[in-house]
């Protein structure tokens, strides 16, 4: 559940995800993936009005409560190891609720044959 102090906009999903953590769960990701975010389309750019304005103060609460382990986190120019830069071919995100395991049922069988 995202945390309200983040509404309307800006760092709840981020936030849930350090608060998955901090509980003792893991969060998994792919290093190497690629987003493609095309600034401004939906609440323009300017930080001083609308929805955009939720940001930095969004940011602000977001650095304040999450300090100890954004210290702990590797530098933002860290590169994912070259095993996972070599790679070639087409990859797929998948966002589900647990990890895949094929020798429990057949969806996650079919998952890792995709």
């Amino acid at each position: 559940m995202f945390d309200t102090r983040y509404a309307p906009a800006y760092y709840e999903d981020t936030d849930l995800a350090f608060a998955v953590r901090d509980a003792g769960r893991r969060v998994l990701y792919q290093p190497a993936a690629r987003v493609v975010h095309d600034e401004g389309t939906t609440a323009g750019v300017d930080t001083r009005s609308g929805a955009k304005a939720h940001q930095p103060r969004n940011r602000h609460a977001f650095a304040g409560r999450w300090q100890d382990a954004l210290a702990a986190q590797p530098p933002r120019d860290a590169l994912p190891t070259p095993a996972l830069l070599h790679r070639r071919q087409r990859q797929l995100l998948v966002i589900d609720e647990s990890v895949p395991r094929p020798d429990h049922d057949s969806a996650s069988l079919r998952l890792l044959n995709l």
